[in-house]
């Protein structure tokens, strides 16, 4: 391949010219719009982290972060390079995490019965305990999501997977109100929200608020388990929700008709972790073994790229100018064709 024989060529040289061709490598590779492994550094103060990474989150198209197990990761350059910002108790792993600005952030996650809060206010670095949720019953908290600077959602799981809740904050975190409540469904894995429309997802349904979060409303239920690995608005009124094996759903209005998409080819066997769009025609889909679909109008037809590995791909993110997956094999990105 004549990109390999240029960098061999360019190593054995050294210098300044092999990290300038180099780096013009890398930047080669991206404009042909293919995976690209990030980097991960999962070593701090001696310790070494796994790299199974199960959210990301990003402040901005530069500056985001990921976590799996108990790391915390953060990238300052749009998610080709990832550093341990910081390690919590072992005994919680964590779900999702959730920041305001560079410095402070909070983490949500549990084991067993034994939810709990984390919070940082060094960007990570560190993180103290900051709520526990035993007036629940053994709420583990599974996602997290803020409206503004005070306002947050968190959902999750209770009473050893027999019921799912939503709870929600007024003040960035100090204190949780019971908001929603159902005791016969496994559990509520994703919450999204677009202005004042929130979605949340899991087990076999769908609940979603039109009204900032003040009332929720069961608006799909499955007559079985599918169960639903995620949910994206592409605005206020245009919903997808996604599951497994092969299960797509589509709403134009998050109240009204929940209409399931008939798939066709390898998308109909994978269970799908995650959605993300970046217009109402583009989007993709991500799912185990590495699957990772893509649709160009609005969701009739999906195209499978290649795979950024064989490890489930857990979450999905996408900027202005990358395609980031989340997966057991790490963190990879690619630079969007439109």
């Amino acid at each position: 391949m004549t990109l390999s024989i240029r960098a061999c060529a360019v190593l054995i040289s050294g210098g300044l010219g092999a990290y300038l061709v180099l780096t013009g490598l890398a930047r080669e590779l991206e404009s042909q719009s293919v995976w690209q492994r990030a980097r991960i550094d999962a070593v701090k103060q001696g310790r070494e982290c796994g790299v199974n990474i199960d959210r990301l989150h990003f402040l901005s198209d530069t500056t985001g972060w990921a976590v799996g197990q108990t790391s915390v990761f953060r990238t300052r350059d749009g998610g080709q390079v990832w550093l341990l910002a910081g390690v919590l108790p072992p005994s919680y792993i964590i779900r999702s995490v959730w920041f305001f600005n560079e410095k402070e952030g909070l983490a949500a996650g549990g084991i067993g019965l034994k939810g709990k809060l984390f919070q940082s206010h060094n960007g990570g670095n560190s993180w103290s305990a900051m709520k526990t949720f035993s007036e629940y019953g053994g709420f583990v908290p599974t996602d997290l999501v803020f409206t503004d600077e005070k306002r947050g959602y968190l959902v999750g799981t209770v009473q050893d997977g027999k019921g799912a809740l939503i709870l929600e904050t007024k003040d960035r975190g100090r204190t949780w109100g019971l908001v929603f409540r159902n005791s016969e469904w496994l559990e509520l894995r994703r919450v999204v929200f677009a202005g004042e429309t929130g979605c949340a997802v899991g087990g076999a349904a769908i609940v979603c608020t039109i009204d900032g979060g003040n009332h929720w409303k069961e608006v799909f239920t499955a007559e079985r388990v599918l169960p639903f690995g995620s949910v994206f608005l592409v605005d206020s009124n245009t919903a997808w929700a996604v599951g497994g094996p092969g299960t797509a759903l589509k709403a134009t209005s998050v109240l009204g008709t929940w209409q399931r998409l008939d798939l066709v080819g390898d998308i109909v066997s994978s269970f799908l972790w995650g959605i993300a769009f970046l217009t109402r025609n583009q989007g993709w889909i991500c799912g185990d073994k590495g699957a990772v679909f893509e649709t160009r109008d609005g969701g009739v037809s999906w195209t499978q790229l290649e795979r950024p590995g064989t490890g489930f791909v857990r979450d999905i993110t996408v900027n202005s100018t990358r395609l980031l997956v989340a997966s057991d094999d790490g963190i990879f990105f690619r630079r969007l064709s439109h």
